[in-house]
């Protein structure tokens, strides 16, 4: 099963490094579309014998990070329309994802409680 899993995410890799050699617009599309998700959440589910449960909880909390992963693209893709050295450019993007993701649990509250105004 290891193996299998192995072997699928380098598929994913090298058809990413493959595609961004012809088309770099189409590689980006490629690279962000759900593919490490839905594969990290099989092995999830496999390593914990089919656990359901388990495997919730994983989807969870990669649902919580793709607001993280939305401000980690946007920053990059401003920095890099100025020009800078990469580095600063995936720097600034996970400053910006750190943000967004400390920032969550304070703005989850404030929309329970928002919501609980709401619906009284």
């Amino acid at each position: 099963m290891k193996l299998a899993q192995i072997a699928i995410s380098l598929v994913v890799i090298i058809f990413v490094v493959w595609i961004g050699e012809k088309q770099r617009h189409l590689a980006g599309l490629v690279a962000a579309m759900p593919l490490t998700i839905p594969l990290t959440m099989w092995i999830v589910y496999s390593n914990t014998g089919g656990d359901h449960g388990k495997t919730a909880e994983f989807a969870g909390g990669a649902l919580t990070s793709i607001l993280g992963t939305v401000a980690f693209v946007v920053v990059c893709y401003l920095l890099l329309r100025t020009r800078i050295h990469i580095a600063v450019v995936i720097a600034g993007g996970y400053a910006a994802w750190a943000a967004v993701m400390l920032l969550l649990p304070y703005l989850s509250r404030q929309a329970a409680h928002l919501l609980a105004i709401i619906h009284r």
